[in-house]
């Protein structure tokens, strides 16, 4: 297996899409922090075209101050004409003639000021801005509350559905337990592209077959008891966001008129399962892509590696 190479927040800046493996506590933010100050003061990227996306607001409100304290830190250094440091990164922002360390220093200063603009988010608030603004054309409930009531909602409707199915006259097979129901319901619900087995042309299942025809009630039952409370999960952002990309052209036309162009973009990520060995990247998408996409897409990932035990790669690939 080939070894992918160390990577460092002082080379060059990536011109593709970029992937990188961290174990816990060697750095992720860090190196999220990194490049997107130094994208700010060495490429034509405003604040208002960086993404950062994380998976809780602990770590957004973490991730915002610390890209604002270094977008401050690598404008002071400039300012001061560029002392020696022993920070690398400073040092590769200052590495420039003195047009062009005038040209970031001006490049900092208009990021902080206006850093305000930033998208600094969790993945959930990510899908929920760009579902708000690609609006009514994609057929989104711009007014739906978001709520955190999936589980006991998805206890109570296959409870009702195991109610039903059990005065069923025609019933021709024992009943899933509730736990087993509601499993497999929640399992369809996070999944949008999952298909549920076994299909009514497959041969003659009947325990499974009535699994499958409940968990499919189940599912119905949920998504219209959503329509009609006017709410959403946070499972419901993500899966109406992918539909909303399913038909991108429609999207991108209905997000290229708000303003929304982000070039630079970062997602930070920390996996509950070890592995001993670096993960390669998914291959990048075909076809037309939503604004977000058009540019840089940085995986940040920590990961304890049981060979080791403590390691950080990266694996580029270009478009």
């Amino acid at each position: 297996m080939s070894v992918a190479p160390p990577f460092e927040a002082d080379g060059p800046l990536p011109a593709a899409r970029l992937a990188v493996e961290a174990s816990a506590g060697t750095g992720k933010t860090y190196t999220l922090t990194a490049l997107a100050v130094r994208f700010l003061a060495e490429q034509d990227v405003a604040i208002s075209q960086l993404l950062v996306v994380t998976f809780t607001r602990a770590a957004t409100h973490e991730l915002r101050a610390r890209v604002r304290s270094r977008l401050v830190q690598a404008h002071a250094h400039l300012a001061a004409g560029c002392p020696e440091t022993d920070d690398d990164v400073l040092t590769a922002i200052a590495d420039a003639d003195e047009a062009e360390r005038t040209r970031r220093l001006r490049r900092l200063e208009t990021a902080v000021t206006d850093f305000d603009a930033a998208t600094i988010t969790t993945i959930h608030g990510f899908a929920a801005q760009v579902l708000a603004q690609a609006g009514v054309l994609i057929g989104t409930d711009l007014d739906a509350a978001l709520v955190d009531d999936a589980r006991d909602l998805t206890e109570v409707i296959c409870a009702d559905v195991l109610a039903t199915a059990a005065v069923d006259p025609g019933l021709v097979a024992p009943l899933p337990t509730l736990s087993r129901l509601t499993s497999c319901t929640r399992l369809a619900l996070g999944s949008a592209d999952l298909l549920v087995l076994p299909e009514e042309s497959d041969p003659p299942d009947p325990p499974n077959h009535l699994l499958r025809r409940l968990v499919l009630e189940s599912v119905e039952r949920i998504r219209d008891h959503r329509v009609r409370a006017g709410t959403r999960s946070f499972d419901d952002l993500l899966t109406e966001l992918r539909f909303a990309c399913r038909g991108r052209e429609r999207t991108v036309a209905a997000l290229s008129g708000t303003g929304t162009g982000w070039r630079s973009s970062t997602s930070s990520r920390t996996p509950t399962r070890s592995s001993g060995r670096s993960s390669t990247p998914s291959s990048p998408p075909t076809g037309p892509r939503p604004p977000w996409a058009r540019w840089w897409w940085w995986v940040i990932r920590s990961r304890r590696s049981i060979r080791s035990g403590v390691q950080m790669s990266t694996r580029t690939w270009r478009r």
